[in-house]
């Protein structure tokens, strides 16, 4: 301090008048102190700085304006001093150079335009250069950050030109300004039991409150005509330049800004950022290909027709080329961001995007199922939609089915029957029934793989409701009957199953011989002793045996061969039919029957509830179809040896109350086929149930048979 009064002493003693002086000797002292703030003695570098920041607060900004850039250096040089005291200077002095600069470009504060102009053309790329925000010290880029920030803040007009330059240096500096510590979290997720895409998506939530983001709004407000064309081009720069998330993301969020803030300037340029979108969605970070997925959803809109069902075909290759679930995903985000942020364009194209929509709802993959759910849901409304784009599902079908990746043949085989279904005979005759057969008669051939019994479920749909069809092209009917054969004897046993409901289904409509013969050999080999002597080991590695110990009645072994022998014999009854005359076919009738009653005492599985709930509602099946037809002595005879049986094992004591319930109802449907000697047995074990049966609701049942008998 006495160092500081001796020297103003002295000052005041030389100096008369000090404005005068100063202003003559302006550039001297300037370059004095410039000079000495590379000083090597910290005193003099100090005293340099705080003299400077007197000097500059004292002269007008054009006296010094061609050595502004050199103030600035020095500036910004102090401030990563290695003296604290300097940097405290130099920190003043940066201050006051930012106050200077901010007055000498706000138009509203009484600067020229001109100059203005001249400020922001000298500085800018000064402070986005390596000595401002690029530039290794931490000090230094948070001070040419902070002032950049509020140049866009209060430049108004004048900022213009440099609306392009700003905004991709910003976009770039959005990871390099993020701290490193994120960084290392995302590589090393899994050290901290961490997702990487959880991580992914709090940065992508913290990009919404960054000062960046929010000046790069304000830029975005000022694009005009004269500029459009820059900032475009730009922002296309900056994709391809951006490294790390944050930038990538900050990217794709300024093309979403620019169609929400300037959306009759950016048409001319919707396919050229969609486009750009395009190229990023197989970034390998799920969280930016998702990002730019969203933002091509918003340049749909200012798309042509042309140009967005272009972009569909590049979803539907990423969806069904590769076998990974990412791109599927991706393609799902894609899809759903054209439907939810281009409305109007989604209706105008809408079948070039649900046919996907549909077929992704059936992948097995609930992460990408749930994403085509909802565009489907949002935009269709019941099974009109499915038949309204049926061609162009066929065309995916047709495409997909044989292909080498068993999750598209799997999806291919759910969404063709699927769509089938949808299908009654009105809707069949407006489709191309031909080309579907050949479609689907195809995609049977060959060994059988998980899926192809919906390939087969809609073969036998689509010919059920295409019978005038099919009596017009009997060539088609025979390759139809042969395939649904030839599927339900493969030796799979898991695809057996359901082939065979697919076999139950055809031959119900259409009985004939060779199907009753085909049905015997498949069902007596379904129902040996040895059908399961070939099937593989269990999860816990012990081999199947063919007879299971009566503690283990509740295994899940037991469960399923019990479960999979009621579905056997459901479709086998099913199959019985009477022929177009009237007639049936006695011997497959007593196969039924005989099988029926076998299951009271299967070799491969302990018997529960649920089989003597099978056998009574197979024995009602048969009853029904047989109601009003003459029986032959031998029938007649078996049929009296089914009730007897059902009689002795479904009415004991202990057996369980809805299995009484039906087996009485069973009773009734036996009496109504109308033969005389079976009604009258049939009565009679009634009526010796009816006086030993105490439960309330079962007499109830009993009562009602005996009574409709009478009359």
């Amino acid at each position: 301090m006495s160092v500081s009064k001796a020297m103003n002493d002295i000052w005041a003693t030389l100096v008369p008048n000090t404005s005068k002086t100063v202003e003559r000797y302006q550039d001297v002292i300037l370059n004095e102190l410039l000079n000495s703030m590379g000083n090597k003695e910290w005193r003099v570098r100090e005293a340099s700085t705080v003299a400077l920041t007197d000097l500059i607060q004292t002269l007008p900004a054009e006296r010094y304006q061609e050595r502004m850039e050199d103030v600035w250096t020095m500036a910004f040089r102090g401030l990563d001093d290695i003296k604290e005291t300097v940097r405290k200077a130099a920190s003043g002095l940066t201050r006051a150079l930012s106050k200077i600069l901010v007055n000498g470009i706000s138009v509203e504060s009484g600067s020229s335009q001109t100059q203005a102009n001249i400020m922001l053309e000298k500085l800018l790329p000064f402070l986005l250069g390596h000595k401002g925000i690029l530039s290794d010290a931490e000090d230094v880029r948070e001070f040419a950050l902070s002032t950049i920030l509020t140049l866009v803040k209060k430049s108004g007009k004048s900022i213009k030109p440099y609306i392009g330059q700003l905004i991709q240096e910003f976009i770039l500096l959005m990871s390099t300004l993020e701290p490193q510590i994120i960084n290392y979290l995302t590589l090393n997720a899994d050290k901290y039991n961490l997702k990487s895409d959880e991580i992914d998506a709090k940065r992508l939530q913290g990009l919404g409150s960054s000062p960046i983001m929010n000046a790069i709004e304000r830029l975005v407000d000022q694009v005009d005509e004269n500029n459009i064309d820059i900032v475009v081009s730009k922002v296309q720069e900056s994709v391809k330049k951006s490294v790390g998330l944050p930038s990538k993301a900050a990217a794709s969020r300024v093309i979403v800004m620019l169609i929400m803030r300037q959306l009759y300037l950016i048409k001319p340029y919707g396919e050229t950022l969609l486009n750009t979108c395009g190229s990023q969605l197989k970034d390998r970070n799920t969280t930016v290909s998702s990002s730019y997925a969203t933002a091509a959803g918003y340049c749909c809109r200012v798309c042509s027709v042309d140009v967005v069902v272009k972009y569909s075909k590049k979803i539907q290759s990423m969806f069904f080329e590769s076998e990974e679930e990412k791109p599927k995903i991706v393609a799902g985000i894609a899809t759903e961001a054209v439907s939810k942020y281009s409305g109007d364009m989604f209706v105008s194209v809408a079948s070039a995007f649900l046919p996907l929509a549909f077929f992704g709802k059936q992948y097995s993959s609930k992460d990408i199922s749930k994403l085509f759910e909802r565009v489907w849901t949002e935009n269709t409304s019941g099974k009109g939609a499915i038949r309204l784009y049926f061609s162009e599902i066929c065309d995916l079908v047709k495409e997909h089915i044989n292909g080498q990746q068993f999750a598209m043949r799997q999806v291919s085989a759910k969404s063709i029957a699927i769509a089938c279904d949808s299908l009654d005979s009105t809707a069949v005759a407006s489709v191309h029934v031909d080309e579907l057969f050949t479609i689907l008669l195809k995609s049977c051939q060959g060994r059988s793989w998980a899926g192809k019994e919906d390939v087969l479920s809609a073969l036998v749909s689509l010919t059920l409701k295409s019978k005038f069809y099919i009596s017009e092209h009997p060539d088609v009917f025979q390759d139809v009957q042969k395939t649904v054969i030839v599927e339900s004897k493969r030796r799979n046993k898991a695809y057996q199953k359901h082939a065979l409901v697919s076999f139950a289904d055809f031959a119900q409509e259409f009985p004939s011989v060779i199907l009753f013969e085909n049905a015997l050999n498949i069902f007596e080999g379904i129902f040996s002793e040895d059908y399961y002597d070939s099937e593989d080991e269990d999860e816990d590695g012990t081999t199947n045996e063919k007879v299971i110990a009566t503690s283990e009645i509740s295994s899940r072994k037991n469960l399923t061969r019990e479960a999979d022998r009621m579905r056997a014999l459901t479709s086998m009854v099913k199959i019985f039919q009477l022929y177009p005359d009237g007639s049936y076919n006695d011997g497959y009738l007593i196969f039924a029957l005989n099988s029926l009653t076998a299951t009271f005492d299967p070799k491969v599985y302990i018997p529960t509830w649920r089989s003597q709930l099978a056998v009574v509602e197979g024995i009602s099946k048969i009853s029904i179809v047989l109601k009003g037809h003459s029986l032959s002595d031998d029938i007649r005879n078996h049929l009296i040896e089914s009730w007897n049986l059902i009689y002795h094992h479904n009415t004991k004591a202990e057996t369980v109350e809805n299995v009484k319930v039906q087996t009485v109802r069973t009773a009734g449907e036996l009496v109504e086929i109308g033969d005389e000697n079976l009604a009258h047995a049939v009565v009679k074990s009634l009526q010796t149930f009816k006086g030993r049966e105490a439960n309330s609701i079962v007499l109830v049942e009993i009562t009602k048979v005996l009574q409709n008998h009478l009359e």
